[in-house]
C-alpha cells in the first residue's frame, strides 16, 4: 500500500502529516520537501533570524525525531516536477533527480513563492527576496555591512524586515505603490498609526510610489534607485517584499481548476474528487458567511486549519473548513494581531488608547461583531477570537468602555457556549479528553521546558507533574460516560423516581503557582466530563503553562467557548466582578486559606457551589496502629516533595472514602468529584 504522499514540507504540509497520524490514519504518510534541510517556521525570518535573535535549528517545527516516532517518511532536498494520478486518486510523482513515489491519494501543501519585481536591475547584488530560510540568512550577513536600507513594498514582511533593519541602527525608507500600509490585510485605522509609529521610529515612508529601475553603483551591485517620477534614493541593500504567488505547477499538470490558488471545497478538495490540498497555495470558500467568494490566505493559522480539514477528509471523518482567520505581525516592539474579516464592516470602534500604542479596533456588520486588530492586547484578540467562533458579539456601544474588561466578555462566551457543550454526548466528551491525554504525552517535552522556566520546578519534577495532571485527564475520559442518576421506587412504593445529573453551568477555576498543571488538569477535566464549561485563573506568577495546556484541549477538540482562560495582576477585583455574575454557577479553588474564606463569602451572595482545597493548615493524623517510620516516611514526602520516583500522597481532607486505619497512603491518580456535576 503506498499510502498518502504530500508533496510540500510546509507548515500545512507538516501539520496534514501530525494530524492524518492523531485522527488514526494508519497507512504510509510520506512528506516530501525541495528543501534539504527538515520544515521550519517561516514568520521569525523577518525578525527574530535577521536580529540573530533565532537560528535556523530553533525554526524547526519537530525534533528530527518525530518524523519516525511517528511513522512519517520525511524526504527532504527532492523537488517534485511531474506527478501522474489515475482517476481513482492513485499515482506516481517524480522528483527533479528522478526519484519515484507511488501514492495512493494525494495533498499538495507547496506554498507560494515570492513575487518577482519586473524593472531593470532587479538582478543586482545587494537585491533580495525573503522567503526561506537561505534568503533570510543572507539578507542578514549583509545587513550587517549595510548602511541605507530601502524596503519596497508596505506588506507584512516589507514593514517587518524595516523594522529589524532600524533596530539594528540603519537608515530605512520604505516606498509602495499603494496608499497606505498593508492595505490587503488590515482597515485604515491600523494602516495610519503603523505608519506613523514607523516614522516616530526613524523609517521613512513614501506612499503611491511606482519604481524605475535599480542602478549598479558600478561593481555590480545596487547603488541607488531610481523612481518613475524621477526621484532617486540612495540603497545598498534592496528587499522586495509586494506579495506571494502560489505554487499551482503541479495542480495545473494535474489538470485541476486553478484560480489564485489550487481551487478546493470547504472540505480542502480539489474538483478532481481525491486530490487535497491546504495553506498558501489554495483558493478556498470564504470560512465565514458573507460575500467573499473564494479567498487565499496566507497566514500559519489558516495553514493550520486547512491541513486538519484535508487530514480529517483523507482519514474518512471529513469536517468543513469553518475557522475565522486570524494572524500577526511583529514590528519593533509593536505586535498586531487580527482576527476575521474585517472588508464587509460598516462600523468599527476604537477601544484603548492609540497614543499608548495599545489598543483595539473592533469592527461590525448590521451590529454584529466581524473582525478585530489589536495592537498590543493580545486579551482581546483571544476573546473576540472566541467570541467570533461561537457566532457571539459585543455589542457596540459597549465595547470601547475599557473599565468593563474583556474578561467578562470571555466569561460570557462561556455562558453563551455552555448549551451546546452540555448538549455535547458524554462519550464524545470522553474521547476530546482521551485525545487530551495522548497530546499531553506527545508533547511533555515542551510542557517539561515552560514549567521549568516559567517557575524554576526542575525538570524531573516537571516530568513528574506532567504524567501525574495526565492521569486526571484520562480518569475523568473514562469517568465522562459513567455520569449517571438514580431510578427508583418512591417511599409510597405507587410510582418510580427518575434522578438524572445535569451540567451545573459556567465554573470559575482558580488554580495555584506551584502545580500550574496538575491543578489545571484536576480542575479542567471533571467540569469538561460533565458538560461545563469553564473560566480559569492561573496565578499570575505562572500563566504560561496553562495557556499552553488550553491551546492543546483546542487541538484535542474542545469547541472555542469551552476553556477560557483569564490572566491579570489584580485577581481580586477580577474574581470578585466573575463571583458577583449570577450566570456563574460553581467556584473552584486552590491556595491559602485567606484568600479561600474571602472567596467563599463572596460566592454565598450568588449560592455558588464550591470546591475548596485550602493550604496552611492541612492536617496529617497518624493513627495509634500505624507503623510510625512509614509515617515519618510520608510525612517527608509529602510536605517536602522529595524528588523520586515515589507516588506523592495527599496530605489534605480527600471527598472519596478512606479507611480510617491507615496512617498514610500513597496513590498516584487520586480521583476528585467532578467539578461541575449536581
Amino acid at each position: 500500500m503506498a499510502g498518502t504522499l504530500i508533496i510540500g514540507a510546509s507548515q500545512a504540509g507538516v501539520q496534514l502529516a501530525s494530524s492524518l497520524r492523531e485522527l488514526g490514519y494508519t497507512d504510509p504518510v510520506t512528506l516530501v520537501g525541495a528543501k534539504e534541510h527538515p520544515p521550519y517556521q517561516r514568520p521569525p525570518l523577518s525578525k527574530a533570524l535577521l536580529l540573530g535573535d533565532a537560528t535556523p535549528e530553533s525554526l524547526l517545527f519537530r525534533a528530527p525525531g518525530f518524523y519516525p516516532d511517528q511513522g512519517i517518511d520525511l524526504v527532504t532536498g527532492e523537488r517534485v516536477v511531474t506527478v501522474e494520478k489515475a482517476a481513482d486518486g492513485s499515482g506516481i510523482a517524480t522528483s527533479a533527480s528522478g526519484r519515484r513515489f507511488p501514492f495512493d491519494r494525494l495533498a499538495l501543501t507547496v506554498g507560494a513563492r515570492a513575487r518577482r519585481l519586473p524593472v531593470p536591475g532587479n538582478d543586482l547584488a545587494g537585491v533580495h527576496y525573503l522567503r526561506d530560510s537561505g534568503e533570510a540568512l543572507r539578507l542578514r550577513e549583509q545587513l550587517q555591512q549595510a548602511s541605507d536600507v530601502l524596503v519596497v513594498g508596505g506588506g507584512f514582511i516589507g514593514l517587518e524586515v524595516a523594522a529589524s533593519a532600524r533596530t539594528l541602527g540603519r537608515s530605512v525608507t520604505v516606498v509602495l505603490a499603494d496608499d497606505r500600509l498593508m492595505n490587503r490585510a488590515v482597515q485604515p485605522p491600523i494602516s495610519d498609526f503603523f505608519a506613523e509609529a514607523h516614522r516616530r521610529r526613524g523609517v521613512d515612508v513614501h506612499f503611491g510610489v511606482a519604481l524605475s529601475r535599480f542602478v549598479d553603483d558600478g561593481a555590480g551591485r545596487v547603488g541607488r534607485v531610481e523612481l518613475a517620477d524621477g526621484r532617486t534614493f540612495q540603497a545598498d541593500l534592496v528587499v522586495v517584499g509586494i506579495g506571494a504567488v502560489p505554487r499551482t505547477e503541479l495542480a495545473e499538470q494535474l489538470g485541476l481548476a486553478v484560480d489564485d490558488g489550487v481551487v478546493v471545497d470547504e472540505h480542502g478538495v480539489a474538483p478532481d474528487g481525491t486530490t487535497v490540498a491546504a495553506g498558501d497555495c489554495v483558493s478556498c470558500p470564504s470560512p465565514v458567511p458573507g460575500p467573499f467568494g473564494r479567498m487565499r490566505f496566507e497566514s500559519v493559522s489558516t495553514a493550520v486549519e486547512q491541513a486538519k480539514v484535508a487530514a480529517a477528509t483523507l482519514a474518512g471523518v471529513p469536517v468543513p473548513y469553518r475557522a475565522a482567520p486570524w494572524f500577526w505581525s511583529d514590528q519593533f516592539d509593536l505586535k498586531l494581531q487580527a482576527a476575521g474579516l474585517s472588508a464587509v464592516a460598516d462600523r468599527y470602534v476604537v477601544r484603548g488608547d492609540p497614543a499608548a500604542e495599545k489598543f483595539s479596533v473592533l469592527y461590525y456588520c448590521d451590529g454584529l461583531l466581524v473582525a478585530a486588530e489589536c495592537v498590543n492586547s493580545p486579551a482581546d484578540l483571544m476573546a473576540v477570537r472566541t467570541a467570533l467562533a461561537k457566532g457571539r458579539t459585543v455589542p457596540p456601544e459597549l465595547a470601547d468602555d475599557t473599565s468593563v474588561p474583556l474578561k467578562k466578555l470571555m466569561q460570557d462566551v462561556a455562558v453563551g457556549a455552555a448549551e451546546d457543550w452540555a448538549a455535547t454526548p458524554p462519550r464524545r466528551r470522553g474521547e476530546i479528553l482521551q485525545r487530551a491525554f495522548a497530546l499531553l504525552q506527545e508533547r511533555k517535552d515542551d510542557f517539561a521546558l515552560v514549567m521549568t522556566r516559567e517557575m524554576g520546578k526542575p525538570l524531573a519534577e516537571a516530568y513528574g507533574e506532567i504524567t501525574y495532571g495526565g492521569e486526571f485527564l484520562r480518569w475523568f475520559a473514562e469517568e465522562a460516560p459513567r455520569i449517571s442518576g438514580r431510578y427508583g421506587d418512591n417511599p409510597a412504593g405507587t410510582g418510580r423516581i427518575v434522578v438524572s445529573r445535569r451540567p451545573v453551568g459556567p465554573c470559575y477555576l482558580i488554580t495555584p503557582w506551584n502545580f500550574p498543571l496538575a491543578m489545571a488538569t484536576r480542575k479542567i477535566a471533571p467540569a469538561l466530563a460533565a458538560g461545563c464549561t469553564v473560566v480559569v485563573k492561573p496565578a499570575e506568577l505562572t500563566p504560561l503553562t496553562t495557556l499552553l495546556f488550553t491551546a492543546l484541549l483546542t487541538e484535542a477538540g474542545v469547541p472555542a467557548g469551552v476553556v477560557n482562560v483569564v490572566t491579570t495582576s489584580e485577581p481580586g477585583p477580577l474574581s470578585a466582578r466573575l463571583i458577583g455574575d449570577r450566570r456563574l454557577r460553581k467556584l473552584s479553588f486552590t491556595g491559602s486559606t485567606p484568600v479561600g474564606r474571602r472567596l467563599l463569602a463572596q460566592a454565598a451572595d450568588n449560592v455558588l457551589r464550591t470546591s475548596m482545597e485550602l493550604g496552611g493548615n492541612a492536617p496529617f493524623l497518624v493513627f495509634a496502629d500505624a507503623d510510625l517510620d512509614a509515617a515519618v516516611d510520608g510525612a517527608m514526602a509529602a510536605k517536602f516533595r522529595r524528588r523520586s520516583s515515589r507516588s506523592t500522597p495527599r496530605t489534605r481532607p480527600s471527598p472519596w472514602p478512606t479507611t480510617p486505619s491507615t496512617a498514610w497512603r500513597a496513590t498516584s491518580t487520586p480521583p476528585t468529584s467532578p467539578a461541575g456535576t449536581a
